[in-house]
Formats: C-alpha cells, structure tokens, sequence
C-alpha cells in the first residue's frame, strides 16, 4: 500500500488519506453515506434489455420491420436490410453444412467491404463466433491467431493470400465455385443451437508476455452493450453511421451492431488522403454519428479549427475513445462546433466488451469543461469500482485502480484459463453468485459528481493512436533480434505532444543494429502500430537502486542521434525540394538533414503526421494523394516519383490547353 501511495506521489497530495503504522490494518477514512455513494448509488446501472436473444436475432427482427431500409453503403453499392439478411442467411447455412456451431470459430480475413459485413453476420446466424484477421498485419501474426483461435475455416477473398499456407478451409467469396454453394443455399433465417452464454467474437489484443491474447466475447455481453449505446446515443432508422474503425478492433461492433439493430444506415469508409476529404465525405453521405479514436479527432479538429471549415450539415453526435482526450482538443472543437454536435468520450478495454464508460460533454448553453475531460460513469448493466491494493475503495477524489463488472464482462481469455483467473477476480460488492470484475490496470478517480476521470497506467500497457500496446509485446519481438543482447521499449511524447514509441537496446559486441534494421525487423511479426519510431543503442541500461531498469533516466532520442552511416543526398528536382520543405516542420527537423531516401517513418513520422503530410501533398501539387501511396513509398524519392507520375498521367488524359494550364499550375515540377 505504501509503494502504491509513494508511486502516486503527488495524486495523493491535499488529500484525506489516514495510513496506519501496520500495513495489514492502513485503509481510507470516508463516511458510510460516500462508501454508499460509490459503491451502491453510482453503480445503480440496472436496465431492461433482451437477455435471451442474441446479436443476429434482434437484427433480424429489424431486417424483418424495415425490410427495404437501406442497411449498408459501400461507395456505390448498398444493401438493404432485406437483401443483407438473405445473402448472410445463405452463407450461415453453407457454414452449418461446415459443421459450424456454437463456440465454433470462423476467421474473417477481409478487407472493408458489403461481403465483410456479410461474413459477420452469417457467422453469427450460423452459430458460430467470429475472429478478425485484419489483411494488414504481418502473415506471422495473422498464422499465430488463426492457429491459436483453432477456427475450422476461414472467410476471405482470392487476392489475399496471406493465410493460403495454412491448413483453414478457405471459402473465397469472391470466388465463382464457392458463391454458386452458397447461392445454393435457403435464404430463410436458420436455426441454431446458440444462446446468448454463446461466443460472438474473439478478438486478438498485445500480449505482456509477447503472444497476442484472444479476448472471449458472448452475446449477452454484446447485446447488453448494443442496447445500452442505441439508447444512449440516441440512434434512429434516420441515422447514417461511419463504419471507420478496422474489424480487428472492438470498435467496429460498436459501429455495426447498435446501426443494424435500429434500422439504421452503416455507411462503410473508403481511404481518406487527407482530413478535408474526411469531412467532404461525411457531408456527402450525409452522416449524422461518427465514432473516431481521439488521436484522429484531435487531428481533425487541430485542421478545421485552422482552416475554419464549414460543419457537416446532419452531424449531430460524434463519439470518441481509445485513449485519453485532452481539454486543449476539446476547447478547439467546441469552439469549432459551438457545442451543436453531440460530443461523447467514451472508455472501455475491450475485455468489458468495447465500452465500460460514457461521458457527454456539455453544450454551448451548459457551460464548458474546467480541468481535465472525464471518461463518464457506467453504461448500462456495468459497475465501476476504484480499490487500492487490498481491493478496498478509495474515496472520492483518490486515484485507484479500476476494477469494472457486471454484464458487460468477456467470458475471459481463449484458451488461457490462469491469465483470466488472473484478470477476473471474484466480485466482492456484489450479491449476484459468481458475480466477477475485471482487473483493468488502469488509474483513475472518482470525480464529486460522479464521473470518472482516467489518469494513466499503472503497467506497461500504453494506448498510442488508439492502439492498446503491451510494450512487453514489442520488447520480445525486438529480443530476437540477433544484434540485440537487451532491450526495453518506451512510449514518450514527441515536440507535438503525440506519443511514440522508443527502442532502448543493448547491442551485442559483435555488432550494432540501426532504426531501419530494427522496423523491417519487426514488420515481420508485429503490426505497423507497434513498430517504434525511434532507437537508441546504449552501452547498458541505467538501473535503480534496486536493480531495475530506470525508466526515468533512458536519454531521448534526439539527445543520442548519431551520425547517419551514409551522406545526405540533397533534392534533385523541384518535386523532392517541395517534399523535404513540407516535411521538415512536421518532423522538426531542419531541412539540410533530411535526405531523399530517408523513410518518413524512420525520421519519427507516424500516422497521424503522415495524414498531414499527404494532406499538404494534395495542396501544394493539386492532386488527389492516398495515404497507403506513403507507406509504400515512404521517401522523398519514392514519392517524387509517384507524384510526377500522377501528374503525367493527368496530363495525358487532358488536352493541350488543359495540359498548359497544369504545367503553368505545377510551375516546372515535372
């Protein structure tokens, strides 16, 4: 307890905390009426919602009221609830003669599309339960989760031959043989054994030991959470709602399942080249709720409020989550808005099935928010509970650790039964038997009126760009590095207040590894978001007094920068000149260091920069740049030359006017 308060250090400070001299006997002092407050009255979270259905059932029975309701929108093509409902039927039926049923593991492998919602769907309607397989991780990850998921078969499309080694049975259903089985097939709603104690979806999160870990999902949870967000957020049969987030992660069923089971619209997101396109969009499809990880709505709103740009006109609520907003974002989008839109903050790890917590700012009329912006309190049929390390409360005020329960909770870890004793504990507050809570690792406090505020971890587990990384994860990836004897792995904010990740290793004496051998390296086991930005070689580790790595004093990256092992190579053509000048601010680097076979990400971009990078690339050569074009080209030269060649490209389609008129606009870049 007295290492816990020490770690807090200044948390603590003002506040009534009495310590006893014995260790075993130190507790909190408050009153029965505030233990009362947080543990009974702001938990009191009860609400009716269909606790013998599952998932697929309620969005049936809507496919059943609104049958020629649009469902889902993929660029041009849409389905209806009705024709979604039967191409799913018939793919849940050819599931079933697969032998799929409950607690029978389907993997999706499939890019954003109508047959990827398709796919979710009949796997549910066949009574099984889906893992996603995002297309862009590395084939070594995909391998390990599709192995250790044991699913018997796999859903997928011909081009991604990512997986094709492996032993699944692959169903293309893009592929001509398996849509005439499935065309085949009754498109009438099947009948399966499944009840909502049933798996939904396992989804893979980073591992502390290095091995992903398959969080176990059931439908009662996901229902309760489809119920609890649809009432919550409001949503109608007029709403039209962004599917943005990729199905690997839990905020996807957040986006596809409160839409499907309102009657809503899913419009599914195409790739955006820069923020303005974003909300051209948004305005086009005429969205009104958009559900964004923070980092990417802090982007957006940094732009708008740069560029005073016009509100989407139906826009009414946007939701954002995955890491912790800060006040100076949400003043520029109040600002940018004047509190017209709806703005939700939301919290949850996804062992609490997606979201735990909601908090919804105030209006314009209401006030702003003060100090720091609060995750909320729970969502319906959820218990939050703030404990020290003796599991007891702490008072209002006092950080602790955050423990959640009631039915929002995983069944646990797939196949891994001591890490879920480990994770969810016996329930002490609660009357329920069995009842469990979930060990979260996260500090927080209970605010005086209710809501509670996120401070940070208390374990290596950090969120960057939305992504929830075991930095342990990284650190035995990077361990088997040939060149590295050992390695420690950081997430620190860089002059921009974004963080990312460092590298920290101890090279064996035989050789020194360098940034660039380190991420292609680690591309081959870890997905592009865990990859650090940054690598420091150091002749060993500073330690603490008691021999532990300290992590307080690893130097920066910028104050061990090194020598580049070959000379800079200076623009060649106008192209690559306006290419270093975009891109040395967003850097914060001085254009003479920059050199055109440089790898943007190797200089500390990230995502989030590369969206403004591509962004200015669009303005300043006036064409239409995708974001994916960087990360296959990541250098100056590389796309100078992807850029001169969409230049030519236009110019061959134009006639000789039009062609002047482009040339005299690019001013000799070409």
């Amino acid at each position: 307890m007295k290492n816990f308060a020490r770690r807090l250090g200044p948390l603590f400070h003002k506040k009534q905390i009495r310590l006893s001299s014995e260790a075993s006997h130190e507790q909190f002092s408050f009153s029965e009426a505030e233990r009362s407050r947080l543990l009974i009255e702001w938990n009191d979270t009860s609400a009716a919602y269909p606790e013998d259905l599952c998932i697929h059932q309620l969005f049936a029975e809507q496919a059943a009221r609104t049958p020629d309701a649009q469902a889902v929108v993929a660029g041009t093509r849409s389905l209806t609830y009705r024709q979604l409902n039967e191409q799913a039927n018939r793919l849940a039926h050819y599931l079933q003669t697969l032998h799929i049923g409950p607690d029978q593991l389907v993997g999706i492998c499939l890019e954003r599309s109508l047959d990827m919602i398709v796919a979710v769907l009949a796997v549910l309607k066949a009574g099984g339960a889906y893992v996603p397989l995002d297309p862009v991780y590395p084939p070594e990850r995909l391998s390990f989760m599709l192995q250790d998921s044991r699913a018997s078969v796999l859903l997928t499309h011909q081009h991604l031959h990512l997986l094709s080694e492996q032993k699944t049975l692959r169903i293309c259903l893009d592929r001509s043989e398996d849509q005439q089985r499935i065309a085949q097939c009754s498109p009438t709603n099947p009948s399966s054994a499944v009840r909502p104690h049933h798996l939904a979806y396992v989804i893979y999160t980073s591992g502390s030991t290095g091995i992903p870990k398959g969080v176990a999902i059931e439908h009662r949870s996901l229902v309760n959470h489809g119920c609890a967000f649809r009432e919550y957020a409001h949503l109608q049969a007029a709403d039209r709602i962004l599917q943005f987030a990729s199905l690997s992660f839990d905020t996807a069923a957040e986006e596809i399942f409160p839409t499907l089971i309102s009657g809503a619209t899913l419009v599914l997101r195409p790739e955006f080249s820069d923020t303005l396109t974003f909300w051209n969009f948004v305005a086009d499809t005429q969205l009104t709720v958009l559900n964004l990880p923070t980092a990417y709505w802090s982007l957006l709103t940094a732009q708008l409020a740069e560029r005073s740009a016009p509100l989407p006109p139906r826009l009414r609520t946007v939701v954002v989550g995955g890491e912790r907003a800060t006040l100076k974002s949400f003043r520029l989008w109040q600002q940018w808005t004047g509190g017209r839109i709806t703005w939700i903050n939301g919290y949850g790890p996804t062992e609490a099935t997606i979201t735990a917590t909601l908090y919804t700012a105030p209006g314009a009329e209401d006030g702003t928010i003060d100090e720091t912006v609060p995750i909320g309190r729970p969502i319906a049929n959820a218990q939050m509970y703030v404990l020290d390390e003796a599991l007891r409360p702490t008072p209002i005020g006092v950080p602790g650790e955050l423990y959640i329960a009631g039915k929002c909770l995983a069944r646990g870890y797939l196949y891994r039964e001591e890490l879920t004793r480990e994770r969810f504990l016996p329930c002490p507050f609660s009357k329920e038997p069995g009842a469990r809570m979930y060990k979260t690792g996260d500090l927080v406090r209970y605010r005086s009126d209710g809501h509670l505020e996120y401070i940070g971890r208390i374990d290596q587990q950090v969120k960057i760009r939305g992504f929830r990384i075991e930095l342990g994860e990284i650190e035995a990836a990077l361990g088997q590095h040939p060149d590295v004897q050992a390695c420690v792995v950081a997430a620190l904010d860089d002059a921009q207040e974004n963080k990312q990740l460092v590298a920290y290793v101890v090279a064996k004496i035989a050789s020194q590894p360098t940034i660039g051998t380190v991420r292609e390296f680690l591309k081959e086991r870890l997905p592009d978001y865990m990859l650090p930005s940054a690598l420091v070689c150091l002749a060993e580790f500073p330690l603490t007094p008691n021999g532990k790595v300290d992590y307080k004093a690893l130097p920066r990256p910028e104050s061990v920068r090194t020598a580049k092992p070959h000379a800079t190579i200076p623009p060649g053509t106008p192209v690559e000149k306006r290419l270093v000048e975009i891109a040395a601010p967003l850097l914060g680097l001085e254009q003479e260091s920059i050199s055109t076979d440089d790898n943007f990400f190797l200089l500390g971009g990230n995502s989030l920069m590369g969206i403004q990078f591509v962004a200015q690339i669009a303005d300043a050569f006036g064409i239409e740049f995708p974001l994916r074009t960087l990360f296959e080209k990541p250098t100056v030269q590389l796309l100078a030359q992807a850029i001169e060649q969409i230049i030519l490209t236009r110019i061959a389609e134009m006639d000789e006017n039009e062609a002047r008129s482009l040339l005299e606009e690019a001013t000799g870049m070409v």
